[in-house]
């Protein structure tokens, strides 16, 4: 196999040297903080199998910005005053750190975006809307996520009234109250195949009840204990999702 040649330097003193073109991406996490890094990683390895990136600006510049939320508490908000304070504060420091595409690895904290996207300088890449588009040509979709974005219903209105899609599915208690545990677990680095199995049976329950052509991730825990790998439908991951867009964001490419 042909490996990528690094092309940053040179023997001769004369070659021009690469520079950076890509913009500044920004991650805010802390909610919890293993979907920033995993969302950088992402990130990362599509750079590496899109753009075969090996020099190191092959890459661009980034902040990961790690800011645990006062009131939250694994998947639900206790003090939304709190919350909202620390996102807002946490947001324009990462606008003033220089970031200059950001993202958000939490989907609940999207709903208070419009209390600060207006102040920012930097593009903010919606998790959610950009998700909800890799759904363009599938019509039966399953949403599993934590009981605060389920609550907030903002996955199923943007598919319904932005995405016009009719047949979306959200999850019963007793089947919330099991992809809630799962979401715990994997915030506690203790996700097994006994999760993935919970996850499994759950899909299996909603493809008895319906016809479901894919299942969307929109936790950005769910995509540390789950993933493609793990079922033949179609698996959507709101991280991969939201890694891509960064990147081809920070290329001017989107």
């Amino acid at each position: 196999m042909n490996k990528p040649k690094a092309t940053n330097f040179s023997s001769d003193a004369g070659s021009p040297v690469k520079t950076q073109t890509m913009k500044i991406i920004g991650i805010l996490s802390g909610s919890g903080p293993s979907a920033g890094a995993a969302i950088e990683n992402d990130m990362l390895h599509y750079l590496q199998n899109k753009y075969k990136a090996v020099d190191d600006l092959d890459y661009p510049d980034y902040i990961l910005y790690n800011k645990p939320l006062r009131g939250f508490w694994v998947t639900w908000i206790e003090r939304p005053d709190l919350v909202e304070e620390d996102f807002v504060n946490a947001m324009k420091k990462l606008n003033n750190m220089g970031a200059e595409v950001i993202g958000i690895a939490c989907n609940t904290l999207h709903e208070l975006l419009s209390k600060v996207e207006k102040d920012l300088d930097a593009r903010v890449i919606n998790m959610i809307h950009e998700t909800c588009k890799q759904t363009k040509e599938l019509d039966n979709i399953l949403v599993l996520c934590s009981e605060s974005t389920t609550k907030s219903a903002m996955y199923e209105n943007y598919l319904k009234d932005t995405m016009k899609k009719q047949k979306v599915r959200t999850l019963h208690w007793e089947y919330q109250k099991q992809v809630d545990e799962v979401i715990e677990a994997a915030m506690w680095w203790t996700q097994s195949q006994e999760h993935k199995d919970i996850i499994n049976k759950i899909i299996e329950y909603y493809q008895s009840q319906w016809t479901v052509d894919a299942v969307i991730l929109w936790c950005t825990e769910l995509p540390l204990a789950y993933s493609q790998e793990d079922h033949t439908l179609p698996v959507i991951s709101s991280n991969q999702t939201l890694a891509q867009t960064l990147v081809e964001a920070a290329k001017d490419n989107y």
